[in-house]
């Protein structure tokens, strides 16, 4: 089985679990901080019935494109599915994941994007939600469902933002 996805070239789902959890491990095994961003593209379903569904292929291209530039060779960018990215982060606190996450956020918001028929489209955005093990998880459970969380949470405060899990009411 490959461990890359098929459209964008970054690790897939499968890949992106079995190393979450050797990233988890050693974090702990070490005592050392591990971040983990869900990021999610912002009205998606809106951008494929507007520009069509090759269009947003497009986009889904140029963000995996950007958020890989954005990030260390240390860290791994996933699709996590559809719409949905995710990054660990290893060795990196959370006010340092923040940092990488609003220059992700950032990068995105002032991109412009095209078609496959080099048609424009935008504009786009992200929300991300954020986690970093030790510090708001334990687990590698609890910093997916925490990043998840957050990331929810950025939505519901009205999307094209950052979230830190810490600063949501722990209510997951």
């Amino acid at each position: 089985l490959s461990n890359s996805d098929e459209m964008t070239g970054l690790a897939n789902y499968r890949y992106f679990n079995e190393m979450l959890q050797k990233e988890v491990e050693r974090a702990l095994r070490y005592n050392r901080p591990l971040s983990l961003m869900m990021i999610d593209i912002d009205d998606f379903k809106a951008c494929n019935d507007t520009y069509g569904h090759l269009a947003g292929d497009s986009v889904l291209k140029q963000i995996a494109s950007l958020i890989k530039t954005t990030t260390r060779e240390s860290d791994l960018v996933a699709r996590y599915g559809g719409e949905e990215f995710t990054v660990i982060l290893p060795e990196t606190s959370e006010e340092e994941a923040r940092v990488v996450a609003e220059r992700i956020r950032d990068a995105v918001a002032k991109s412009r994007f095209t078609s496959d028929t080099n048609r424009l489209i935008g504009p786009v955005t992200l929300t991300i939600g954020l986690s970093t093990l030790p510090h708001t998880a334990k687990s590698k459970r609890d910093l997916v469902r925490t990043a998840d969380f957050a990331l929810y949470q950025g939505k519901s405060a009205g999307k094209n933002r950052v979230v830190v899990f810490s600063e949501t009411k722990r209510t997951a």
